[in-house]
Formats: structure tokens, C-alpha cells, sequence
């Protein structure tokens, strides 16, 4: 049997023939990999009702056309059914998940850590690098053949990742609807700049909540947005550094009921710990240093269902990317790589 490579990068006319080259690309092990992902999806969701296939077709086809047509596309190039592939990309929007972010200074350079703390962690650590006419290209970070993003960079040195954030309203019906990880593929491949990502929040409202956080490489600034369904709050990071988990702080106290807030809450304070001492000692935190935070005891997640699948490390305006390709608990015993364009050179053309 053939292995699915972590690394794919993708040129194509169109959606579509975006699709069919990354399922061309991902070999005869995709089929298997996909039922794994959903088998153990619905198991770790066991508490939850389960979703129909019809009902994810249906939703995949409600979607904006270019992102439709990338699942299509997968099914042709996959010879996987669409059914299968709609209710394979339904079920990963359909859990919440919770990460742990670093935004920070070092030698002058802003710098992101990030943990995506997820299900099924065994199945993440793949890269797309993918170049749709038209569209910005764009280096994606999850699951191998992933229409969706939780993290990526693109050509004009724009970052984006999320963290996911518990919302208690509603999209605006009258407005564009996505999902947070569509939203994350739209503004990666639409977006150049932070001010970009701000009006795309003011077009197109979230079916989930999200902390988003977005560093630009040219301008060497960073902002986070704490955004329900339909509103957002923006912060510019104009400190030395700030972190991230999965409750908001923007304009709120110290709220720590229930099990959930509690352990966004721990993460989130052994992060400001840790940074803490770093520049309170007077040395700005190095690559090396995040990625040890990233993986202290405190931090990283390392339960069998639900642990730290991928950890990245990045520097938007010296372009360095690192990523761990595999290995879980991610952060701690990870394949970290340097991600560079030799490492990028695999293509699949038009």
C-alpha cells in the first residue's frame, strides 16, 4: 500500500481542477485514511447525535461554488463517492476544538507558536501548497487532502490561524455564511494585508466562534480578533507578546466556571507564565524557546482522543515556517521540519 505524502503542492486553472489534482495526488491510502478520520470521529463524538450523510451533501452543496467545487473535484480525483467526501469534510467542522497561541517579539521580528489541540490526532500533520488562478497562494497546514484550513501563510506573507472560541449567537441571515475553516481558506487566499481580514469579518459572518490571530510579514504587525457568529472585537498586538487559548479576553474578567474555562483558562496562564519569565529575565524568546513552551506540561494536550495533533512555529516577515509533519503529542514528540520552497518543490501541474 501506498503512503499519502505530508507535503503536496497543487497549480490549477479553477477549483475544481484543484480538487481532482489533490485527490489524483494523494494515492490509493486516501481511501482508507478518510474512513479512519470518520470511524474515529464519530466515536470521539459519541454523546453527540450523528449527523446524516444527506444532511452533509446537502450543506457541502449550500456552500460558496469555488469551495463546492474543491470537494467535487476531490471525489473525481480520489474516485472517492461525494457523499463520502461531503460527510468526511461535515464531520471536521461539526467538533469544537481547543489550541494554545504565542504571539511574541524576538530580535525585533514577530513570531507565532501555535498548538491545534483536535481529535483524532494521529491523521493531522500534512501541508498543501495550493495556487488557484485568481487567488492568493497559499500554504495550508491539517489533514492530508483538506478542503479547509485551521492554519496557513500565503505569498503575500499574511498568517492566519484560529483557535476555537464558544459563540452564543447567530449568523446574520442576511449576510454570507462560512464555516470558521472556510472562512480561514477565503481570507488566506483573498487577503493581503490585516486591514483585508477585517472587512472580510464585516462581509461574512461564522457558523462557530473563533480567536483569530493574523500576522503580517511586510509590515511586521500582528492582531488578534476575538469573533462570535456575527460580531468581533479586534486587538493589535503592540506589546512585546500575548497569548491565546480558547475564552476571550478582550474587554472581559477573569471568568473560570465550568470545566471547559478552566482548562482554556490553565493553558492560558502557564503561557503568560512562561512568557513572563522570559522577558522579565531580558531575553526575548528564541524559535527553540516556543517550541518548548508549546510543549510544556501545561500546554500541550495528550489525551488519547483529543491531544496536540500539529504544532507550527512561524515568522511571517523572515518567512520561516517550522512544522511538525506527524509524531503526536505534536508539540513534545513531533516531526519538526523547516518548511522552505526546496521542501515545497513537489508539483502537480495545470
Amino acid at each position: 500500500m501506498d503512503t499519502i505524502p505530508r507535503i503536496i503542492r497543487i497549480e490549477a486553472d479553477d477549483p475544481y481542477s484543484a480538487g481532482v489534482r489533490l485527490g489524483e495526488s494523494l494515492g490509493r491510502s486516501f481511501g482508507a485514511y478518510l474512513e479512519d478520520y470518520i470511524a474515529a470521529r464519530i466515536l470521539a463524538a459519541k454523546n453527540c447525535a450523528k449527523p446524516l450523510e444527506t444532511h452533509a451533501v446537502a450543506w457541502i452543496n449550500a456552500l460558496p461554488q469555488h469551495i463546492c467545487d474543491r470537494f467535487r473535484g476531490l471525489s473525481k480525483g480520489s474516485g472517492i463517492p461525494f457523499e463520502r467526501i461531503s460527510y468526511w469534510g461535515y464531520l471536521e467542522v461539526a467538533l469544537s476544538q481547543g489550541c494554545s497561541s504565542i504571539i511574541c517579539r524576538s530580535k525585533g521580528k514577530v513570531w507565532i507558536g501555535h498548538n491545534n489541540d483536535t481529535f483524532v490526532p494521529k491523521l493531522w500533520g500534512y501541508l498543501t501548497v495550493l495556487e488557484i488562478k485568481g487567488r492568493i497562494p497559499t500554504m495550508y497546514f491539517g489533514l492530508a487532502g483538506d478542503i479547509w484550513a485551521t492554519a496557513g501563510i500565503n505569498k503575500a506573507k499574511l498568517w492566519l490561524h484560529v483557535d476555537h472560541l464558544q459563540a452564543t449567537d447567530r449568523p446574520d441571515s442576511k449576510k454570507a455564511v462560512l464555516p470558521t475553516y472556510g472562512f480561514i481558506v477565503e481570507a488566506l487566499e483573498t487577503c493581503e494585508t490585516i486591514d483585508d481580514v477585517r472587512d472580510l469579518l464585516n462581509g461574512i459572518d461564522r457558523t462557530e466562534g473563533m480567536i483569530l490571530i493574523v500576522a503580517d510579514g511586510k509590515t511586521d504587525e500582528a492582531a488578534v480578533f476575538e469573533c462570535s457568529c456575527s460580531r468581533w472585537r479586534q486587538e493589535r498586538v503592540k506589546t512585546d507578546w500575548a497569548v491565546r487559548t480558547n475564552h476571550a479576553v478582550i474587554g472581559r474578567g477573569n471568568r473560570k466556571t465550568g470545566k471547559r474555562l478552566l482548562d482554556t483558562w490553565s493553558r492560558y496562564t502557564r503561557l503568560v507564565q512562561l512568557l513572563e519569565n522570559s522577558y522579565n529575565s531580558g531575553i526575548s524568546p528564541t524559535p527553540s524557546d516556543l517550541k518548548t513552551y508549546l510543549a510544556d506540561d501545561g500546554v500541550e494536550r495528550r489525551e488519547e482522543e483529543f491531544a496536540t495533533a500539529y504544532s507550527v512555529v512561524v515568522c511571517p516577515a523572515a518567512s520561516r515556517t517550522e512544522f511538525t509533519l506527524g509524531g503526536q503529542p505534536a508539540a513534545s514528540c513531533g516531526n519538526w521540519c523547516h518548511i522552505d520552497r526546496s521542501v515545497c518543490a513537489k508539483r502537480v501541474g495545470r
